[in-house]
């Protein structure tokens, strides 16, 4: 499982040792994809909630590596 990260947003979860996505708040859990939908998704992402895709990350939520 796989969830895109802006890069700010991970540094400071790096940081501070916690990460809550606003996703938690709004909609009660963390949104993910499985490896075979992170390549098909991700400019959809891109297109549709970060105006160009600068600064984002993909995490893997048990390795910390992508």
């Amino acid at each position: 499982m796989y969830h895109i990260v802006k890069i700010e947003d991970w540094k400071i979860a790096r940081e501070s040792g916690w990460y809550e996505p606003e996703s938690i708040k709004k909609d009660g859990f963390i949104h993910c994809s499985d490896a075979g939908q992170v390549a098909g998704i991700v400019w959809c992402i891109i297109n549709l909630c970060f105006s160009n895709g600068n600064g984002l990350h993909c995490q893997h939520p048990r390795t910390g590596f992508f």
